[in-house]
């Protein structure tokens, strides 16, 4: 990505942007000046080079931590677009997401029950679940 920038002219809001904790003012100043945030610079980047080299069709936004499992891994590609079904991506700094998915499709209910996110309103029913049995 930093390659891809730098031939827009857009090494300095990279720079910026992409190492700069998004919940701080100065990346609120840097989207400001430049007009653009991560969220959207990943997004034409992706539109631009997000295709499979394999069969031409535009990839999923997978995040800067996402790592593709070879090619032939069938299993490790069922449990990457399943996760994507659900909601999941790699979409950390490029450090970490805070979570390794399953290796085997066994896993991954259990996966899904321990990393699934939850509604405000579940999240409520069970701070007064809690609540009412103490």
């Amino acid at each position: 990505m930093k390659d891809y920038f730098a031939q827009r002219g857009l090494s300095e809001a990279y720079d910026r942007l992409f190492h700069t904790s998004i919940s701080s003012t100065p990346y609120r100043d840097y989207v400001a000046r430049y007009g653009t945030d991560c969220d959207a610079m990943s997004a034409d980047y992706l539109a631009t080079v997000g295709v499979c080299p394999q069969c031409g069709a535009q990839m999923a936004p997978m995040g800067l931590d996402f790592r593709a499992p070879p090619h032939d891994d069938s299993e490790s590609w069922t449990i990457i677009q399943s996760l994507y079904e659900h909601g999941f991506s790699f979409a950390g700094c490029g450090c970490s997401v805070g979570y390794r998915p399953p290796t085997k499709l066994s896993g991954m209910s259990d996966f899904l029950r321990r990393h699934s996110k939850r509604s405000e309103g579940a999240l409520l029913l069970e701070s007064i679940t809690r609540r009412l049995s103490e």
